[in-house]
């Protein structure tokens, strides 16, 4: 099984690797928007408030946009995702040590 992800994993650095600069940002894109909507999925089914409220258009990239752009997009998503995982992490470590205290 390991093997099989290695290789998947491989295949898949060599199919990046062969993109052009724009494909690999909308990939990296596309990837990071993702997990920012699994680490809020995450913290929606326990009830965890997220606190970072942003404006959409900060994370919403259009085709023409420029390397600004794109770079102010990326640090925002990273910023969720960190934000997400870190409110998440908070409130399981409350929840573990509220049963042990049981």
């Amino acid at each position: 099984m390991e093997e099989i992800l290695n290789n998947n994993y491989n295949e898949y650095i060599s199919f990046f690797q062969k993109q052009d600069k724009k494909e690999k940002q909308s990939i990296i894109y596309e990837q990071l928007k993702m997990l920012n909507e699994f680490t809020k999925e995450l913290c929606d089914n326990m009830n965890i408030k997220n606190n970072l409220i942003i404006d959409n258009k900060l994370i919403d990239l259009n085709d023409n946009y420029t390397e600004n752009e794109y770079l102010e997009c990326i640090v925002t998503l990273i910023n969720l995702i960190q934000d997400s995982l870190c409110n998440y992490v908070d409130n399981v470590s409350e929840l573990l040590s509220d049963s042990i205290q049981e």
